[in-house]
This record gives C-alpha cells, sequence and structure tokens, in this order.
C-alpha cells in the first residue's frame, strides 16, 4: 500500500528499495522503519522547499548526496541546542556519582575525568530529543497517509 506525504506518494517499490537500509527480524518492521524513513527525509525536503534551501520542484532529482546535505542544512539552521556547560554537567555527575565507578578500582572516578564524557552525552541527547520534537511537529503540520509515523 502506497504511503502519501501531502500529495507526493512514497510507492510501495520505493520503500521495498529502503529496506536493505534497514536492519530488523521482521519484515513488516522492516517495511514499516523503511516507510517511516521515506516520511521524514520527503518531510524534511518539503521543508527545505519552504524554507528557501532548494526548489520543490527539483526534489525528485537529487541525488542520494544532495539530499543529505539539504537535510544537514536545514537541520543547522532549524534546531538549535544549547551546549552543556561545566555547571550542567557537575549537576547531571552529582545526582549519580555512581555510574562513573571504576570496576577495576573499585572508586568513583572523579568528575574532572568524566566530565568530557558527560558533556558529549548530555549535547547527544538534547540534539536527539529537538530533532524529535522537531520531526513531530513537521509531522502534525503535513498530511500524511497511509502510515502511523
Amino acid at each position: 500500500m502506497p504511503v502519501f506525504v501531502n500529495k507526493y506518494e512514497i510507492t510501495d517499490d520505493a520503500i521495498d528499495a529502503e529496506m536493505k537500509h534497514h536492519q530488523l527480524e521482521d519484515i513488516d518492521n522492516i517495511k514499516d522503519q523503511a516507510a517511516r524513513s521515506l516520511v521524514i527525509r520527503r518531510l524534511l525536503l518539503e521543508e527545505a522547499a519552504q524554507h528557501g534551501f532548494i526548489k520543490k520542484e527539483n526534489i525528485i532529482h537529487m541525488s542520494s548526496h544532495e539530499i543529505e546535505d539539504t537535510i544537514e542544512m536545514l537541520l543547522e539552521d532549524m534546531i538549535t541546542v544549547p551546549k552543556a556547560d561545566t555547571e550542567i554537567c557537575q549537576r547531571y555527575y552529582d545526582q549519580d556519582p555512581n555510574r562513573y565507578l571504576d570496576k577495576k578500582l573499585n572508586s568513583i572516578l572523579p568528575f574532572f575525568m568524566v566530565e568530557e564524557h558527560i558533556k558529549l552525552y548530555l549535547d547527544e541527547k538534547a540534539h536527539h530529543s529537538a530533532f524529535t520534537t522537531y520531526i513531530d511537529t513537521l509531522i502534525d503540520q503535513n498530511k500524511v497517509v497511509g502510515i502511523t509515523v
């Protein structure tokens, strides 16, 4: 069954071709995941066109490299996430220092040894949350038919 994003059809053939990029055990789950990926890609490309990064009529002619570059530019422009500073990292560390237990030494690693790890973790978590919120907003603002995203 085809899927529609606004008035654009994502065909069964396109979904089948996308399936090779997904690794799940259940074939139905792979097909659903492939369809979701194509829906999100289309939503992001339409959003990129709306913001002037590309022309909407050029979307179907874009290479995979151009698609990736366009989506990356859009996300860099639309998603801003504050970076975790030392104070935020320290608070996170203080919530549960036991998670930084060095099992070989049987002692908790001091903050200065794990600060960079905490910073990377919190930045990644914040970016993932902002991305998910952005995608949810796009889904709510557009018409997606044929799949639950």
